[in-house]
């Protein structure tokens, strides 16, 4: 076998290891949230995939995620996920990405399914940074001004993301400490501004 034919099979076994390392991660991550009472829901982690043979861009999934849920805070839904790619280009990343978010939903009972693309939510803000700096999306104004007559995802009011280059998280102490308690205050934040609205 030449040495194109083993670099082909050295980069699918290259790929596989990553993804082991991509499961331990959101599967350690997940251990963090549900010490928190925050339970993983249940749609898929890896996203993005397709079996048809005229579109090979979607053949691997770039993709990641947990999306989590709280039996007393409804109207709260946190994710981690792991970005790699964006094979349509509209929401580029330049090096695998380790973001996070708190998605708010409005009173109404009426909201959307919840939908893979929102784990990307960070890759899509303006100016954003990958540096643990929270982003902040209204979309119910946001939208107006950058999609015309696209309406949002019905009921979501705010999102709240941040994220770091993956590299940076290179144990579970940098996972805890950069990720995971970050985002219980930010969920902390958001219940306490959800309640107080309710008021």
């Amino acid at each position: 076998m030449n040495d194109t034919g083993k670099n082909i099979v050295c980069g699918f076994r290259e790929l596989r290891k990553f993804c082991h390392q991509v499961s331990l991660l959101l599967r350690t991550a997940t251990g963090m949230m549900e010490q928190e009472s925050w339970d993983s829901t249940s749609p898929p982690t890896a996203f993005y995939t397709c079996r048809r043979i005229d579109e090979p861009d979607w053949w691997l999934p770039y993709e990641f995620c947990r999306f989590f849920k709280n039996s007393k805070i409804h109207r709260l839904l946190p994710y981690i996920a792991v970005n790699l790619d964006d094979p349509a280009g509209n929401s580029p990343v330049e090096y695998p990405l380790l973001s996070t978010g708190c998605i708010v939903f409005g009173a109404s009972k009426n909201r959307a399914k919840v939908e893979h693309w929102w784990s990307r939510w960070h890759c899509y803000m303006d100016s954003r940074k990958d540096d643990g700096s929270l982003c902040i999306d209204e979309p119910l104004e946001t939208w107006k001004l950058e999609k015309g007559d696209e309406e949002p995802p019905e009921g979501i009011v705010r999102v709240t993301t941040f994220a770091y280059p993956i590299i940076e998280i290179g144990d579970c102490e940098a996972l805890r400490h950069k990720v995971v308690e970050p985002l219980l205050k930010v969920i902390e934040q958001e219940s306490k501004a959800t309640r107080d609205r309710s008021k």
